[in-house]
């Protein structure tokens, strides 16, 4: 399960949750690491032995990923990864679209994934297969 910012957090920790109850073996970074692993090289490893990938998407989640040609980011490596699996058909991605809340407290659709933000340059993280 990919999710990795506060405003993913719960919905993610409730789908981890969810698919433990069930007895489905599940791996989310904020609760498993692999040990002797460095934290990336650890979720990147999960990522690559994964079947079907969860992605917990939120607009401010996404929002780094537009200064990635400039700043490694790390929730663009782990995009990159999946897709590459899938587009090798070695997973099967589930992707979930949080909105956010207004200050009224009203729930904004999600609509923030315009590719027109971001700049049509390579990833800068040295591990970006691209």
């Amino acid at each position: 399960i990919c999710g990795q910012i506060k405003t993913e957090r719960e919905i993610t920790e409730q789908i981890f949750t969810f698919l433990n109850r069930a007895r489905l073996y599940s791996y989310w970074t904020q609760k498993c690491e692999y040990f002797g692993d460095s934290w990336e090289d650890g979720r990147l490893r999960a990522i690559q032995n994964s079947q079907v990938i969860i992605l917990v998407i939120s607009e401010l989640g996404i929002k780094s990923i537009e200064q990635a040609h400039i700043n490694p980011d790390e929730l663009l490596l782990e995009y990159e990864i999946i897709f590459e699996l899938y587009n090798s058909r070695k997973c099967f991605i589930l992707p979930i679209h949080i909105g956010l809340y207004t200050s009224e407290n009203h729930l904004k659709k999600f609509d923030s994934f315009s590719t027109t933000v971001y700049p049509n340059k390579l990833h800068s993280h040295p591990k970006s297969p691209r």
